[in-house]
This record gives C-alpha cells, sequence and structure tokens, in this order.
C-alpha cells in the first residue's frame, strides 16, 4: 500500500489547480485520478481494469459496481475500499472521496434506505476489461488498455473520472455510445448544472450541462427499467462534448 508520499503528492497536484476551480468535488476527482496514474505505473502502464462486476469471482475492477438489481453495490463501501473488491483500495483507503457531498438521493437495501456511496465513474473507454461479452466500446474508436495506447494524443481533452447522476449511476465505468445517440449513462447536474470531470493527463476541471434533454434524462436515471435506453437528439450539445471528450477515431 502507498505510504504517505502518495498523499503528499496527491495534495501537492491539489494546490497546483487553479484556486477558482478548486472545490472538494475536483479535490475528489484529482485524487481519483492520480491513483488511476499511480496504480498504472505501479503496474507497467496498465490501466486499471474498468466495466462492472455481474459475480463476486469476476475480474477485479478500480472500484466495483454493477447492475441497479445489485443494490449491495451501491451502499456497501467494502466494494470500494476493501483490496479483495477494488484495486483502488491501496491508494484511497477511504470510502468519501468517491461521494460527492450535494448526493442526497438513498438506494434501498435490504428493506432499510440507505446513502449511495459513489457517485464517480470512469470512461468506458479507458481499460474496459469486465464483462468481456458486454463491452461497449466502438471497433471505430480507439479504446485504451495502457497508458502508451493515448501516447500521442492529447491526454488534456480526454476525460477519465465523471461525477454521474446519482439516480443513473450503476456500472464503475461510464458508458458512452460513439455510433449512436443514446444516452446510457448521464453527467450529475446536482451542482447548479455543473459537472467535474478528470482527464487523462491528470487534471480536473468542470463543466456545465445546458440541454433541456440533458437535464431532464439526469434527473430520470432509469434504475433497472430500461430507462438508461434514452434515444437523444444529434444536436444535443451536452451529448457531443461527451463525444468529443471521450476518445478519438481510429
Amino acid at each position: 500500500m502507498p505510504s504517505s508520499p502518495f498523499w503528499r503528492r496527491c495534495f501537492s497536484r491539489l494546490y497546483r489547480e487553479p484556486k477558482a476551480r478548486l472545490t472538494e468535488h475536483n479535490a475528489s476527482a484529482i485524487c481519483a485520478s492520480f491513483a488511476w496514474h499511480i496504480y498504472s505505473d505501479d503496474n507497467a502502464g496498465r490501466l486499471a481494469a474498468n466495466g462492472y462486476r455481474i459475480d463476486p469471482d469476476s475480474t477485479k475492477l478500480w472500484v466495483a459496481g454493477s447492475e441497479h438489481i445489485f443494490p449491495n453495490y451501491f451502499a456497501d463501501t467494502k466494494y470500494l475500499i476493501d483490496p479483495q473488491h477494488a484495486l483502488f483500495a491501496d491508494y484511497l483507503p477511504g470510502p468519501n472521496i468517491y461521494k460527492c457531498p450535494a448526493d442526497k438521493y438513498t438506494v434501498p437495501v435490504g428493506g432499510q434506505t440507505v446513502s449511495r456511496i459513489r457517485d464517480y465513474s470512469l470512461n468506458c473507454y479507458f481499460g474496459f476489461s469486465n464483462p468481456a461479452n458486454d463491452n461497449p466500446c466502438s471497433p471505430n474508436y480507439r479504446a485504451f488498455l495502457k497508458t502508451s495506447d493515448f501516447t500521442g494524443l492529447d491526454a488534456s481533452s480526454l476525460f477519465t473520472f465523471i461525477d454521474v447522476s446519482p439516480v443513473n449511476i450503476c456500472y464503475s465505468s461510464f458508458t458512452v455510445y460513439m455510433d449512436f445517440n443514446i444516452f446510457w449513462h448521464r453527467p450529475s447536474i446536482e451542482h447548479d448544472q455543473i459537472g467535474t470531470l478528470a482527464f487523462a493527463d491528470g487534471h480536473a476541471d468542470i463543466h456545465r450541462w445546458t440541454d433541456p434533454e440533458t437535464l431532464k434524462l439526469a434527473r430520470d436515471g432509469g434504475n433497472g427499467d430500461g430507462g438508461h435506453f434514452a434515444f437523444v437528439s444529434g444536436s444535443n450539445p451536452d451529448f457531443g462534448w461527451i463525444r468529443d471528450h471521450t476518445t478519438v477515431r481510429k
């Protein structure tokens, strides 16, 4: 497990961010991004596995997320901080880094109503590996499994972690369909329509979501009822911005 120098480097990176954009939420995005980079450094450039869990014996991912029909993944912090379940557990041992303070939504688990534990997901084009038979990445676009896969690209324009709509988040990955106008996962609008993203070069920034279609879908998540399949206008500027910052065409 990384020692205190990990945190010193993390917070050193925080204080190099523009002060106007430095918020608690940006700090979470930067620390998640930093863990992502250190993990690849520790693993010969291989990116942390991404996707979603389908059973306890599935490939271990950066953190464990799953479908809405498995609510324990949204309520039990072991899926974030237990090394048996999360690759980042050795880097980010506290669960609060993954939680947006503006998320007041709850999830029913075992007859109780509990707070959701995670609001960040990782761009599916970075490290998607499980389940292999449900990979959403288009063969027409570049998927990244190693840091060398995006060498020569503008890493500052490719997002990694994104603040997801609380009623829509499920997988560890953030699904983006590059060939279809389907808004499967939607960004969070809990901060006055402003979301936080981290990028492949390690910086974090904010982005305002503006289209009425996006704002409606961010409140209508589709919790296991098929609502993830939301077809949107090809002129939706938010959907276009996300796709422009997801990957590049081969």
